[in-house]
């Protein structure tokens, strides 16, 4: 054998069929590294720990072996493989999921305040996990002048608040997870101020609410008691938090500031959301919902305000369920009366968002398919699934393991909502409005929210939605100083109850487990 014939293969080649596109990875890459590499993303992922399975692809030919994980998620007899978990070892042909365009618009229609006056600009910035959104408002008029959406760029690197926090942990992944939302940000400015022919100079002050652990992020800070109990952050004894002009291409003379942190994961979004609703001037009993993977939830009785965090997990983004994606085009968010789905942007059904699973879910509790006790029937295969059949394209599933992981997601929610009613006194059916918000929120069948025990049952016309209630009161504290003190003191007055120290959470938690 010649030397030049032994010599071992350095690099292998990736071709994309749906891209029709060739890609070079060396021997031994990780799949999913070499498809980032080429700038293909997986926006909604765990941070290549082979648990979600969002960046699952076709694998043609001959695929390797399964893994537990993906038999999972996939199914035994796919051709499917999560790319975090394979390893590029020779030229292979593969089909990326079908495209699934982010509907990141976080926009806010018919505001206006009064307040500051002059001729320079402000920016109302909502800092989310998964989307951010900038206001640019005319202090001249009290009106938004334009408005800008993005992807929050972390996503990239991890899909979830846990995943980031724990990345964060090491210095250099810490800095590049601040470096690529300063950048989101120097880059979302620019948009707004080419749109309305202005300069840096022009802009006078901006506004942030965002939840705690992106702040961190943001500051360049790690989680710093976030990532373990009794999940503490040490900037809740600050009544305001000062941000750096640089940080968004802005000049030095910009005041940059963002809301406080209450206590823990109970950040400045949530003291925004307080805010836009008036939770903290209201009569009667009010609730306010935030639903995400770390749903925040705030009950005012009597002119006083209690809250609490739940760490709901991705369930209700569709991380790490079967078929579930996040709330993008292609993605079941509900169904009519004939069981026909609503599919976001139309077309084929690819999978199922957090509100399709609602939906789903509520529809399975009333066919009998599915008992109180979340028990799946089991279909002509002797598997426990529930199949949405498509005359073209594939068909998507609801298996008894999403079903058992939405229990534990919703289960935290209720037991949350439970604790705050007895710490007040009140029985849930005695709550006067329900307020729900989050980009999650919105798109949810109330309905089916309180078939499967989400939300109390306290009649359809007490549940109103607030679409981006923590952009809205960022831009009521950009505009006003009388909003800006409410916000601040805020954190003074929202009594936490830490439901991992409560006595009555653990009976609270298996109670709202099951479907009643």
């Amino acid at each position: 054998m010649t030397k030049s014939s032994s010599k071992l293969k350095e690099t292998c080649r990736i071709y994309l069929r749906s891209e029709e596109r060739t890609i070079k990875a060396t021997v031994g890459a990780n799949l999913r590294s070499a498809l980032m590499d080429a700038s293909y993303y997986f926006p909604q992922n765990c941070g290549g720990k082979g648990q979600c399975g969002h960046c699952r692809v076709e694998i043609h030919g001959y695929p390797p072996k399964m893994r537990h994980r993906e038999r999972e998620l996939l199914g035994k007899s796919s051709s499917q493989r999560m790319a975090c978990l394979y390893k590029v070892t020779e030229d292979i042909e593969i089909s990326l999921p079908d495209v699934q365009e982010w509907l990141i618009e976080k926009s806010i229609t018919d505001f206006d305040f009064a307040g500051i006056v002059g001729d320079r600009y402000g920016i109302a910035v909502d800092l989310g996990t998964t989307v951010v959104a900038l206001y640019l408002v005319s202090f001249n008029c009290g009106e938004i002048v334009t408005q800008y959406s993005f992807l929050n760029p972390q996503v990239h690197l991890g899909g979830d608040v846990m995943t980031r926090l724990d990345m964060a942990k090491k210095e250099g992944q810490r800095r590049d997870l601040t470096k690529a939302i300063r950048q989101g940000f120097k880059v979302g400015v620019k948009k707004l101020l080419i749109r309305q022919g202005l300069s840096e100079r022009d802009i006078a002050k901006l506004f942030l609410a965002g939840n705690t652990a992106m702040l961190h992020l943001l500051l360049g800070r790690g989680g710093e008691g976030l990532e373990v109990a009794p999940f503490r952050s040490p900037l809740e004894e600050l009544d305001k938090i000062h941000l750096q002009p640089d940080w968004f291409d802005l000049t030095d003379d910009c005041t940059c500031a963002a809301c406080p942190v209450i206590r823990g994961f109970i950040g400045g979004d949530t003291i925004s959301a307080i805010v836009a609703t008036d939770l903290d001037r209201g009569e009667g009993n009010r609730l306010l919902i935030d639903l995400g993977t770390n749903g925040e939830i705030v009950l005012a009785v009597k002119g006083t305000l209690q809250a609490v965090s739940t760490a709901a997990g991705p369930a209700f983004e569709g991380v790490g369920l079967h078929n579930g994606m996040p709330a993008v085009k292609g993605a079941v968010e509900g169904f009519d009366d004939q069981g026909n789905p609503f599919v976001i942007g139309g077309g084929q059904p690819v999978g199922f968002c957090g509100s399709g699973y609602i939906a789903a879910i509520a529809r399975l509790l009333k066919s009998g398919k599915l008992d109180n006790t979340g028990l799946l029937d089991k279909d002509e295969n002797e598997i426990r699934r529930w199949v949405l059949e498509q005359p073209e394209g594939r068909h998507i599933s609801v298996i008894q393991d999403d079903i058992r992981k939405f229990q534990l997601a919703k289960g935290a929610i209720a037991a949350g909502i439970t604790i705050l009613c007895k710490e007040t006194g009140i029985n849930p059916l005695e709550v006067d409005q329900v307020i729900i918000t989050g980009s999650f929120g919105n798109r949810i069948d109330i309905p089916a929210a309180m078939k499967v025990g989400l939300i109390p049952a306290v009649g359809i016309e007490k549940v109103t939605f607030l679409d981006n209630a923590a952009g809205r009161g960022a831009l009521l504290c950009l505009g006003n100083a009388h909003f800006e003190r409410r916000a601040e003191n805020l954190h003074r007055l929202v009594r936490i109850i830490n439901l991992g120290e409560h006595p009555d959470f653990q009976d609270a938690y298996i109670a709202n487990m099951s479907f009643k």
